[in-house]
């Protein structure tokens, strides 16, 4: 028991001792001095924010999303993957139960205040609401306007759950301190990284305030803020935020069809869409019909040339045309430039 007693030692709550309930956690946790690691025999959970990686990654619950961030350049990356559903129920053992990789992109960032501008000196709400995402967003922080004095030492602690109350999934969660308040002060609160959800997602998200220490106790409820001016009953909040959209990615099975011989995706690469028939109708790869200047389809005609042998060539069509696909865009070559009928 010496060396337990010593290695107590650093494991402290403030003042607290190591107690029975910390033996009895310690009993499913074992030093191995052979591999030189820590090892469990119990699940681990952390908080959503966040398993640390000494001090150089984290690894963040984002509410829908999970991002990992380098700590030196301040980037939280995200992966692209797919998605399997529970396979125990029938429905899901079909396509429909398998979600294709994809890649998340972003718009610009937007500034919003959801439910119009604050009012203007006085009023105090609490910032509890139940929502809908309004669109598939990834927010980055809000700025409010506290409407009572906050010390210190205490803790703001911004909540995001699923569902229409506190008693659904707590998805994301930040926390705030080391700022004196006073009613009427503005708070800008840049989140240590993203929330995310797809619109339409049912959520509640509070604001609570507990005093003189981090843990939410029975004392914490929340936080007073000013409200709206177009409705007295929601809080004011400006949100940043982007628009997401996720996008189907695109294996190489997928697209080699569209790559030439030297490797390169998106030259039109006709006569791999052609059998050669006289008046068989043109099209590039994407089988997008291929007009003339005016709009009228391109057709193959058999041509024979001056050595007496059998050609391809586009009938109707001029030197110095230009070659337009199904879309009217005009066709260029790698450099940009157009291609044009000779």
């Amino acid at each position: 028991m010496a060396k337990m007693r010593n290695w107590s030692k650093g494991l402290k709550d403030g003042n607290r001792p190591v107690g029975g309930r910390d033996i009895f956690t310690l009993k499913h946790v074992k030093y191995d001095p052979t591999t030189n690691t820590v090892d469990v025999d119990r699940a681990m959970r952390s908080t959503l924010n966040s398993y640390l990686l000494d001090n150089q990654h984290k690894i963040s619950s984002g509410a829908e999303n999970i991002f990992y961030t380098n700590l030196e350049s301040d980037v939280d990356w995200y992966p692209m993957w797919g998605g399997i559903k529970d396979q125990s129920k029938p429905e899901n053992r079909g396509s429909s139960g398998v979600y294709r990789p994809s890649g998340r992109t972003y718009s610009d960032l937007y500034i919003i205040e959801p439910y119009g501008p604050p009012t203007a000196l006085n009023g105090a709400v609490a910032y509890s609401k139940p929502a809908s995402m309004l669109g598939n967003h990834s927010v980055y922080g809000q700025e409010i306007i506290v409407a009572e004095d906050v010390a210190e030492d205490d803790y703001i602690i911004y909540q995001l759950y699923y569902g229409q109350d506190n008693t659904g999934r707590l998805a994301y969660e930040q926390k705030l301190t080391g700022n004196e308040l006073r009613d009427g002060d503005e708070l800008k609160w840049w989140f240590t990284h993203p929330a995310e959800g797809h619109v339409g997602t049912s959520i509640y998200t509070t604001v609570l305030l507990v005093k003189g220490q981090e843990d939410v106790n029975e004392s914490a409820r929340p936080l007073l803020v000013r409200p709206s001016s177009i409705d007295p009953l929601n809080h004011y909040s400006k949100i940043y935020l982007r628009v997401f959209e996720d996008k189907e990615l695109a294996f190489k099975d997928d697209i080699s069809s569209h790559i030439d011989t030297d490797g390169l995706l998106g030259k039109h690469e006709w006569s791999e869409a052609i059998d050669g028939n006289n008046h068989t109708t043109l099209h590039d790869l994407d089988l997008q019909w291929l007009t003339d200047d005016n709009g009228s389809p391109l057709q193959w005609n058999n041509y024979h040339n001056s050595l007496g042998t059998t050609d391809l060539c586009i009938a109707d069509l001029t030197k110095s045309d230009t070659l337009h696909d199904g879309d009217n865009q005009l066709i260029t070559d790698e450099h940009g430039m157009p291609l044009l009928w000779e």
